[in-house]
């Protein structure tokens, strides 16, 4: 069976109103899979990095889309209260450069827990 995805819904950046900032997929990437949340935690974290047409298309200047996720051994919606202290914010705009996952610049793979917060941001323990 196929891990757990979670990834930026990019229409709410627009319309947070009308859109829940994470889109997930509980296994394959199918739309009968497909949910949305308002937050998310992963356990078990791989990163999917920028590659593809796609991603070079938006290194360009262009359009976004989705070419950057990631897996877990579990996604469930919600998060703690209060984060851990030792949570360090993971970050991924392609449209400023970005071409990988990153936590202060630093490329991060994998990740012992992900909290996706509804603000759009992303906090991880490694």
């Amino acid at each position: 069976m196929a891990r757990p995805t979670a990834h930026r819904n990019l229409n709410s950046i627009r319309n947070p109103d009308r859109y829940d900032p994470w889109t997930w997929y509980n296994g394959s990437r199918t739309s009968r899979n497909r949910r949305t949340a308002q937050s998310l935690t992963l356990q078990g974290v791989r990163f999917k990095h920028p590659s593809g047409k796609k991603a070079e298309i938006t290194f360009a200047g262009g359009k976004r889309s989705v070419y950057a996720w990631s897996s877990g051994s579990t996604c469930t919606p919600g998060v703690p209260d209060t984060l851990p202290a030792e949570a360090v914010r993971v970050r991924l705009n392609p449209t400023h450069g970005d071409r990988h996952f990153h936590v202060n610049g630093e490329r991060i793979n994998s990740a012992r827990t992900l909290y996706l917060l509804s603000d759009g941001t992303c906090w991880a323990v490694k």
